[in-house]
């Protein structure tokens, strides 16, 4: 399969949490006892927005949860860091979202005097396990020696390293009816082994019963897109497809759309991939299906495909009423919206009525 560029972390991290029954599997291994045990998880829900910038969304995924928790709710920040090497500023990135999650939270509740306390759980996908700076205090020259310890700004979070968790521990969601949780945990922790392919070998009880579950073929061809746009396999995909029923009819089909249609996922996943993130690049695309529609409904085409992808790498899935707005609208209002999209905090904001 050819690859294409995107945010296939960011996308099979939004597939994983998405199910209530999958994130609260996910949460209980990862979150440490203490937080379990206080936590009412059958009050999980999940909170729309998106707090990473876009400069950094290439290196970063998020998801916000809240939950009650012994008379409090408590919100659940996941934040997923999917580089090779651990970044030099983690705990300030952290304490960055941490604090933009309690603005928006602050700004849709005016009147409560009080504000929940955010759980920041880090999910660290790297090559290797992580070595680097934990603490706001470790940025510092002098740490929590310095006189001026006092006046260093400080956040507290869970880490996980899923090169730390043992494969046991993912491959036990699967009896937990979490199985495409951990199918997808297991491949977004070897994604960048180039021996992936001989790993899954062993994952055959657990790859079959992901796919097994949910609509048709749909984790199938999520699991499949990720691995054809991230893994350093080359062979990982074609290893996934042959060990699972239909996997081969599905790869062939993926295959063809991948290569003739330029989209990443499936039509009736409801994800168009754009040829590229931006309005340039977007234009581009509408340009080259203007020769055959028209330039200007190209160039609109282009835009919705543009915005449709923006809008939900950002804050989700998108419902049918959104996606028959969007269908309906002229080119005018696509740009306007893609322009509002790239700082909004909620989908609201950008189809709000100027």
């Amino acid at each position: 399969m050819k690859r294409r560029r995107g945010k296939p972390h960011d996308r099979l991290l939004r597939a994983v949490m998405r199910r209530p029954a999958d994130a609260r599997a996910v949460l209980g291994v990862l979150l440490p006892a203490e937080i379990r045990g206080l936590s009412q998880f059958e009050s999980l829900r999940r909170v729309p927005g998106s707090f990473v910038d876009e400069r950094l969304a290439a290196r970063f995924s998020d998801v916000l949860f809240s939950v009650r928790a012994r008379g409090e709710d408590l919100l659940v920040y996941v934040l997923v860091e999917h580089v090779r090497t651990a970044p030099r500023r983690l705990p300030l990135h952290v304490l960055c979202y941490v604090t933009r999650v309690l603005e928006q939270h602050d700004e849709s509740h005016p009147l409560e005097d009080t504000l929940p306390r955010v759980v920041a759980l880090v999910i660290h996908q790297g090559d290797a396990p992580y070595r680097g700076a934990r603490r706001m205090a470790d940025l510092f020259p002098s740490g929590e020696d310095s006189p001026y310890a006092r006046f260093s700004p400080e956040v507290d979070f869970v880490f996980a390293d899923l090169a730390s968790i043992p494969d046991d521990v993912l491959l036990g969601l699967r009896l937990m009816g979490a199985a495409f949780s951990g199918a997808a945990l297991l491949l977004m922790k070897y994604v960048g082994d180039e021996k992936l392919s001989r790993r899954m070998a062993s994952w055959t009880e657990v790859l079959q019963a992901a796919v097994a579950g949910g609509p048709p073929r749909l984790a199938l061809r999520r699991l499949l897109t990720y691995l054809n746009k991230a893994a350093r396999d080359e062979a990982a995909a074609k290893a996934l497809a042959r060990s699972v029923p239909e996997g081969e009819e599905v790869y062939m089909t993926l295959e063809k759309r991948l290569l003739q249609e330029g989209r990443a996922e499936g039509r009736s996943e409801g994800r168009v991939e754009g040829r590229s993130e931006g309005r340039v690049e977007g234009r581009s695309e509408g340009r080259a299906e203007g020769r055959s529609e028209g330039r200007a409904e190209g160039r609109s085409e282009a835009m919705r495909v543009a915005l449709i992808r923006l809008l939900e790498s950002r804050f989700g899935p998108l419902d049918a009423a959104i996606r028959a707005r969007l269908e309906a609208a002229e080119l005018a209002s696509l740009e306007a919206w893609f322009d509002r999209a790239l700082k909004a905090r909620s989908l609201e904001e950008v189809l709000a009525t100027p």
